[in-house]
């Protein structure tokens, strides 16, 4: 199966480097990045932190494409990502329920939706435009961490057993 142009393209911007996909984009006509914004909202390898690091306006483009925009008749793609905190629990307002403000706490790996982990990381990332909010949450990205091969467990010889054979080998102890 051949490779879409947007696909080509997609594939091509997520491999530059953060400083290199401004100019890159500023050569592109608006049709072009409206193709690759498709492109990569579809992409299983883009990250959160991909999105958060590109400066507006482009920022803003990608962010109809995967959150959606009905106004514009953009349906979102749904992503996820996974937040994690980086040195304790950080809470986030999500919104508010009876007058009282609505908080998630980050104290593990969570998924989050893509609406929700834009805002947490752009303002709780390590791009945070205001310090003491910097590097309190990273995103984690399955590649970080190599798949652990389970070992087969050692069991005990009496565990594998069943109690009818135990018993007998109480019965036989006990004869002896």
């Amino acid at each position: 199966m051949r490779e879409s142009i947007q696909d080509r393209m997609a594939r091509e911007f997520l491999e530059m480097e953060p400083g290199e996909r401004e100019f890159w984009l500023r050569s592109r006509n608006e049709s072009e990045r409206m193709g690759l914004w498709q492109a990569l909202s579809e992409s299983r390898h883009l990250t959160c932190t991909d999105i958060v690091e590109l400066p507006q306006p482009y920022q803003a483009e990608l962010c109809r494409f995967v959150v959606g925009d009905p106004q514009r008749g953009i349906s979102g793609s749904a992503l996820t990502f996974y937040l994690e905190p980086v040195a304790g629990p950080v809470e986030w307002q999500v919104g508010t329920r009876e007058n009282r403000r609505k908080m998630i706490t980050i104290d593990r790996r969570i998924s989050v939706p893509a609406k929700q982990a834009i805002g947490i990381l752009h303002n709780l990332g390590p791009s945070a435009p205001i310090d003491l909010n910097r590097n309190k949450v990273r995103e984690w990205v399955e590649s970080e961490e190599p798949e652990a091969q389970e070992e087969p467990k050692a069991t005990k010889p009496s565990a594998s057993k069943s109690k009818k054979d135990k018993e007998k080998e109480k019965a036989e102890e006990s004869e002896q």
